[in-house]
Formats: C-alpha cells, sequence, structure tokens
C-alpha cells in the first residue's frame, strides 16, 4: 500500500459505522478478508495515482479531490462492497448511506492530495 495514512482514515471511518451494526454470523471467510484488502488497496492506489497525476499544488485541495473522487467512484463502491460483506441488510443499507455521503466520498481523495503536497514541501 503506498499511502497508509489515506488506507487508515478510510479503515478507521469504515470501522467507527461498522462498530454498532451487527453481521449475519460476525465472521467474514477468508475470500472476504482478501477481497476487502485487494479493493481497499485498488482504491488508496487510485487515489494516490490520481493526486499525482491531477495536484498542481495551486488548486483548491477540495476542487482537486472531488476530480479524483470522481476518478475513482467504481474503485470507492468496490471497496464499499467488499468492506459491508457479512452485513445484514440494515447495516448493509445504513452503511452506504453513510458512506456515500459527499464528505465521506471526497476524505481519501482529499487526504491524498494533502499527503502529496507534504512531500514537495
Amino acid at each position: 500500500m503506498k499511502n497508509p495514512i489515506v488506507a487508515i482514515g478510510f479503515i478507521t471511518s469504515t470501522c467507527c459505522l461498522l462498530l454498532g451494526c451487527a453481521s449475519q454470523d460476525g465472521t467474514l471467510t477468508m475470500e472476504q478478508e482478501v477481497m476487502r484488502e485487494r479493493a481497499m488497496n485498488n482504491y488508496v492506489d487510485c487515489t494516490n495515482s490520481g493526486a499525482e497525476r491531477l495536484d498542481d499544488g495551486k488548486s483548491d485541495a477540495l476542487t482537486i479531490a472531488k476530480g479524483i473522487a470522481s476518478m475513482c467512484h467504481s474503485e470507492y463502491q468496490q471497496s464499499l462492497a467488499a468492506s459491508s460483506a457479512g452485513l445484514n441488510n440494515r447495516a448493509r443499507h445504513y452503511f452506504y448511506k453513510k458512506m456515500n455521503s459527499s464528505q465521506q466520498v471526497t476524505n481519501g481523495p482529499l487526504n491524498a492530495v494533502l499527503l502529496e503536497r507534504a512531500k514537495h514541501k
């Protein structure tokens, strides 16, 4: 994983939302864990490469982050699907509703932009 801080932010947000949500059996299969990790890595790689390519260091960071969020939409949705594996329908609905808010959608890309800028200072 190229940018552990972005991943930690996303994982922390995800875990905070899941703490009160019951899963169907409380466990994930090894395959679900692998899929979750792979989806998360793909999303983090997408946001990092987006920040490297799109950020000019001068434009508003949130504006750049919104562009990256759009560019990485598919990877983000795949990471949500993998992260919601094992949740019951009610918990999955709540999870998607919270994680698809505009603030959550731009958190990872915004962190990637800010970290990219910090590398060049």
